[in-house]
């Protein structure tokens, strides 16, 4: 099947609407070309669910959204090991289900591929002050805001810690030595970490 980047927005849920990416109430079309049946088919539900969707995310920036082929993704390298992201093409580790959190709008856990191994998800560093990603069975949550983007090839999202701040946003960005990392950037037009999601396949 081949996906548009309108219908990847569609496989994030019902709770993408409260997160303004543009779907419209449950039961009628949607501005994505998705009915409800269809819509309910491409929304993942759970680890077991085999309709829920895989994506590969491509680092790249609100202001440059589109840099053109290649790029980095991010990469898994197993429990409680920081995450990076990597040039090249790693299959299952690279491979990640977006999974709306209960009861909480616009918020998702990441996790990596669960056919591939034990459920493990994105999580930030457990000691203070530790920017560094990694995958833990406890994995956080993150607020996925979308960014509009013409002509890319799937659709562009900031990924927020969820932390409230005042005058500054907490986001999964690219760090130094190419790892993933949390940062606090300033709520103001500029150059702020964003990720392009890639449908994936098994």
């Amino acid at each position: 099947m081949t996906y548009t980047r309108r219908s990847v927005m569609g496989m994030l849920g019902a709770g993408a609407a409260a997160a303004g990416l543009g779907l419209l109430e449950a039961g009628t079309a949607t501005g994505l070309g998705l009915g409800e049946k269809e819509r309910r088919m491409t929304t993942p539900r759970s680890a077991a669910d085999p309709m829920a969707r895989l994506f590969r995310l491509r680092a790249v920036s609100a202001e440059h959204p589109d840099p053109g082929p290649g790029g980095t993704h991010l990469t898994a390298h197993g429990i409680g090991n920081p995450e990076t992201v990597e040039p090249t093409e790693l299959g299952d580790q690279q491979k990640w289900w977006l999974s709306p959190v209960e009861g909480k709008d616009g918020m998702y856990t990441i996790i990596l591929d669960p056919a591939s191994s034990a459920p493990l998800g994105l999580a930030r560093g457990e000691s203070e002050g530790d920017e560094k990603v990694v995958l833990r069975s406890t994995p956080d949550e993150w607020r996925l805001a979308y960014t509009p983007a013409e002509n890319s090839e799937g659709d562009v999202f900031a990924i927020h810690t969820g932390r409230e701040l005042v005058g500054a946003e907490s986001l999964l960005a690219t760090g130094e030595s190419s790892e993933a990392v949390v940062k606090t950037f300033p709520v103001s037009p500029g150059a702020r970490p964003a990720w392009l999601l890639l449908p994936a396949s098994r």
